[in-house]
């Protein structure tokens, strides 16, 4: 019986590996620097790496996260930031210059990727350097329901806490029948749909 991720000797699991099923458990490896983080593979898994950029202030800090997001990781398609309002508006200049140096076909703040996934007019799809050799995540866009021509990337903002309760929780009670209820909105765009 598996006990431990290979890639992640050390990570913490959530859960248990089931050789039957090949069912992975949740992975949390913690305390990892820009080196010893694993960057060059996609997990196709629950894998979650906590990457300490070093810094001497907040400038330093986000140069240094957008050149490790940019460089070392693979795959460009999407990212999510979170950051508290009261650091929004204390390092305005520096999470501006975050969000618009990250370089992914979509980038989220305070959300979820899967909702500006769910945005038809906003594009999907890689950030636009990757070509034929080194495709990563892909060379166009979908979604962009406005035609825009020659999208970079999408990004969307959203609050730091949310409204209402996220229907997308791993606890929602009514997560199938609100999801269908979605999908026709976000297909439909009608008052009479949305309520």
């Amino acid at each position: 019986m598996t006990t431990s991720c290979s890639g992640f000797p050390d990570a913490e699991l959530f859960g248990s590996f089931d050789d039957d099923t090949d069912k992975c458990p949740w992975v949390l490896a913690s305390g990892l620097t820009p080196e010893t983080a694993s960057s060059k593979v996609e997990n196709w898994c629950g894998v979650m790496q906590e990457v300490q950029v070093p810094n001497a202030s907040m400038t330093q800090y986000v140069h240094e996260a957008v050149e490790f997001c940019n460089t070392k990781l693979w795959g460009n398609l999407s990212c999510a930031v979170f950051v508290h309002p009261d650091t929004q508006a204390k390092y305005k200049s520096e999470v501006d210059f975050l969000v618009s140096n990250l370089k992914y076909g979509c980038v989220g703040v305070n959300v979820p990727t899967i909702v500006p996934f769910a945005v038809p007019a906003l594009g999907w799809g890689g950030y636009p350097s990757n070509g034929d050799e080194d495709i990563q995540s892909g060379n166009c866009m979908v979604h962009n329901s406005y035609c825009i021509h020659s999208i970079e990337k999408s990004v969307l903002y959203g609050p730091w806490k949310a409204p209402l309760y996220p229907v997308w929780n791993f606890d929602s009670d009514n997560l199938e029948s609100i999801s269908r209820l979605l999908v026709k909105f976000f297909a439909f765009p009608t008052l009479r749909n949305f309520a």
